[in-house]
């Protein structure tokens, strides 16, 4: 846990997760990664990443085959007007292989890494900023709320199996 006074600076707090996730991945043990293309465990559920500035959320469905469908809303909100709020949405479907699933488009790039109870986000900011608004970040550790299917809109399905 972080000190309390770090809250006031919410992009070191954001760069400390980061770091500490990056010695995460790197050490063997913390790895959950297997060959096959298939999740470990289910990830199905509705994730938040619990910020007063950056109240995100992540939905995510275990589709056959290996991918997901996901939903995610990334926000923004100011500290010294809370109706200032600025905001970014990413959804998709896409492979996981272990529990790892990458998005991919030009000019944004979102790593998700699913563990039993959070999802781990990293932004890659070398590629760009997914055309989020100003201060707007998908990076953190995503606390897992529940199991429960999200309920999507069922053409983006559709959409992919016609391509």
């Amino acid at each position: 846990m972080l000190p309390p006074d770090l809250d006031m600076y919410p992009r070191l707090k954001s760069v400390i997760v980061l770091i500490l996730t990056s010695l995460l991945s790197a050490h063997p043990s913390a790895s959950q990664t297997t060959s096959s293309s298939k999740p470990s465990k289910p990830v199905t559920g509705h994730y938040r990443l619990r910020n007063p500035e950056t109240p995100n959320s992540l939905e995510v469905l275990q589709l056959p085959e290996g991918k997901i469908q996901f939903h995610l809303l990334a926000l923004w909100v100011s500290p010294n007007n809370r109706e200032n709020v600025h905001n970014g949405e990413l959804e998709g479907i896409i492979e996981m292989k272990g529990n790892t699933a990458t998005y991919e488009t030009e000019g944004c790039k979102v790593t998700m890494r699913f563990f039993s109870t959070t999802a781990v986000i990293t932004q890659d900011s070398k590629v760009g900023d997914c055309d989020f608004g100003v201060n707007v970040t998908a990076s953190g550790i995503y606390r897992k709320l529940n199991n429960r299917p999200p309920k999507f809109d069922q053409s983006l399905i559709s959409r992919h199996n016609h391509l």
